[in-house]
């Protein structure tokens, strides 16, 4: 997958579309004459939005304000130019959005992402339900359902997300993610680090009020802070009361440094965590890591009486930088517990929703494992590239 900021030459696209990365649909992309009159975006996961710069910039693109604050204050987009700036404009929770003659209403659901929507597209005498990516046992399990209760009592389809389809899934609440963290930092003597996603604000809230509740400090970096602040999250002030320091890791520093945004960095440094300080009580804080931080953690000198809690997907294991990080606290003897729940719907969820609306047909998307659906009692179409579904 290219990254976020880059534009694709014409050969580069064109073999793209012949190998089924892009999906063909003319008048979208920038190198075009624009055709479509709006791209609605769920959430600021990089699978949704990573390539919404390649979208013509005469077709604006529909998201949540805070969706659009939060993919700004990302750093694949503060690293990026002014001439690249995307056409958002904003909609609102459960407010209709009229485009041509279809009304689209945007639902707040449940996600590992902050202020996700499901889209209820009504058109032409029918009623279809996108999901987008969701799930029911998070911090705001109350979303999805509060989506529920406003929706149809039947709809001719739902495009459902079934990332968790073909897998065996335990579905475990985020509270009881903060329980686990909380006695963690309990039982070890030194240093608590989790290494968490920056987008995943529910997760860092765990580690946060298991910080709290033993007595330790949260440390974050720059970045964290930043992103936090612009999510409007309780850390902000929990920071201004020495709840919450900053530790100033160099590649994080300097990628906000050379991408203009110094800024960022001066905004917390009467938050600063020297690093002596973490090295001599390890025992006070949580420490949130990133598979970046080598450096930093070397100079720490951990041993077996810290830990890493583990709260991410387990398929990062695999990557290079990931598993160099894990092979660190392997070769200090760090022990590295696992703590996590999946960001999407279990089965039972799934099947909750599908019979909710009634469905005429499901349509499944977001998974490797379509064909799953087939075993419900519920007329699954599967979707092929390039063939129209005729609801």
């Amino acid at each position: 997958m290219p990254k976020f900021e880059e534009k694709p030459a014409k050969e580069q696209w064109q073999s793209w579309f012949e190998e089924g990365l892009l999906p063909e649909l003319q008048g979208l992309y920038a190198w075009e004459e624009p055709e479509f009159k709006a791209v609605f975006i769920s959430h600021t996961h990089v699978d949704h939005v990573g390539l919404a710069s390649w979208v013509h910039p005469d077709i604006p693109i529909r998201m949540s304000r805070l969706s659009r604050d939060l993919l700004v204050g990302r750093l694949e987009e503060l690293r990026k130019s002014k001439e690249s700036a995307l056409n958002v404009q904003c909609f609102s929770d459960a407010k209709p959005v009229e485009i041509g003659g279809i009304k689209i209403t945007p639902y707040r659901v449940d996600h590992s992402a902050l202020d996700a929507h499901a889209f209820l597209i009504q058109g032409e005498g029918k009623n279809i339900l996108y999901t987008g990516d969701f799930r029911g046992h998070g911090r705001n399990a109350q979303w999805t359902e509060v989506m529920l209760t406003k929706l149809p009592s039947s709809v001719d389809a739902v495009i459902m997300e079934g990332t968790n389809l073909g897998r065996t899934v335990v579905s475990v609440e985020e509270e009881q993610i903060e329980a686990a963290v909380c006695n963690q930092c309990e039982k070890t003597k030194g240093l608590v680090m989790g290494l968490v996603s920056t987008q995943h604000f529910d997760r860092i809230l765990s580690f946060f009020h298991a910080a709290l509740n033993t007595g330790r400090t949260l440390v974050i970096d720059p970045y964290q802070a930043h992103m936090l602040d612009i999510a409007g999250s309780e850390t902000k002030e929990a920071m201004k009361q020495g709840r919450v320091k900053v530790l100033y890791s160099y590649r994080t520093s300097k990628a906000l440094a050379d991408s203009g945004h110094k800024k960022i960095l001066y905004r917390y440094k009467n938050y600063k965590l020297a690093k002596a300080d973490l090295k001599q009580n390890p025992h006070k804080y949580v420490l949130l890591v990133r598979s970046s931080m080598l450096q930093e953690l070397e100079e720490l000198e951990l041993d077996d009486s810290s830990c890493l809690v583990y709260s991410m997907w387990r398929g990062y294991k695999e990557q290079p930088e990931m598993a160099k990080l894990l092979g660190f606290c392997e070769k200090k003897r760090v022990p590295v517990v696992d703590k996590h729940t999946s960001g999407h719907a279990d089965i039972d969820t799934l099947l909750k929703v599908i019979k909710h609306c009634n469905p005429g047909m499901v349509i499944p998307v977001h998974t490797d494992c379509e064909a799953e659906f087939c075993q419900y009692d519920v007329k699954t179409v599967l979707p092929l590239r390039g063939k129209p579904i005729s609801i």
